[in-house]
C-alpha cells in the first residue's frame, strides 16, 4: 500500500479475481503532490493480491456528510457487481459524526455508481450482503458524542441492492 503511517485499513473485499477492494480510514497528513500516488486516504485502494501492489483508488473525501468530517470508510460488502461500502462520516477527533451513506463501487472499476443516504442513522460500520433478497443491511452504531440520545441515531437499516436509486429502510430501530 502507499506508505504513510496511519493508513487505517478498515476492511478487505476480494471483489473479483485480481481485484482486493481495502477501505482505509486514515488520512495521510503530508501527501505528495502527485494524484496518481495513492498516498492521500480516506479511499478504497485496490490491490493485485498477488502482487500486493496498487492498481487502482478511488477517493472518498468528496462523499462525508458533514462539514470537517473524513469520509471513513469502513466494513464492506460485495452482491458480485458492486461492492458497498459504508461511510462513517467521522472528524478527526470522532467527535462530529455525519448522517449515514452508503456507495456502490463498481467491481471492474471501482468508480462510485451508487449512492443511498441514510437519513437516520450515523455512524455507519459494517455492510453486510443478505443474498436471498438481494439486499444490504448496515449496521449503524449512532454518533457516541451524542451521549444519551445515542441510541437515536443507532440503527440496522436494509436496502434493495438491485433498485435503481435504492431506497433505506431501518429494519431494526430502538423504542
Amino acid at each position: 500500500m502507499a506508505n504513510f503511517a496511519n493508513a487505517n485499513p478498515q476492511d478487505a473485499v476480494l471483489a473479483a479475481p485480481g481485484r482486493l477492494y481495502v477501505a482505509r480510514m486514515g488520512v495521510n497528513p503530508t501527501p505528495t503532490a502527485d494524484t496518481a500516488d495513492a498516498d492521500d486516504g480516506d479511499d478504497i485502494v485496490v490491490l493485485d493480491p498477488v502482487s500486493g501492489k496498487i492498481t487502482g483508488q478511488t477517493k472518498l473525501a468528496d462523499l462525508a456528510t458533514a462539514p470537517k468530517t473524513r469520509a471513513a470508510p469502513q466494513r464492506m460488502a460485495s452482491d458480485g457487481k458492486l461492492v458497498w461500502v459504508p461511510l462513517a462520516s467521522l472528524s478527526a477527533d470522532f467527535q462530529t459524526v455525519g448522517l449515514g451513506r452508503v456507495v456502490g463501487l463498481d467491481v471492474a472499476t471501482g468508480k462510485v455508481v451508487k449512492t443511498v443516504d441514510l437519513s437516520a442513522s450515523k455512524n455507519c460500520g459494517k455492510a453486510v450482503y443478505l443474498k436471498a433478497t438481494h439486499s444490504i443491511a448496515v449496521v449503524c452504531s449512532g454518533a457516541y458524542p451524542d451521549g444519551a440520545d445515542q441510541a437515536k441515531s443507532s440503527h440496522v437499516v436494509v436496502f434493495d441492492a438491485d433498485a435503481t436509486t435504492p431506497v433505506a429502510t431501518v429494519a431494526v430501530d430502538r423504542k
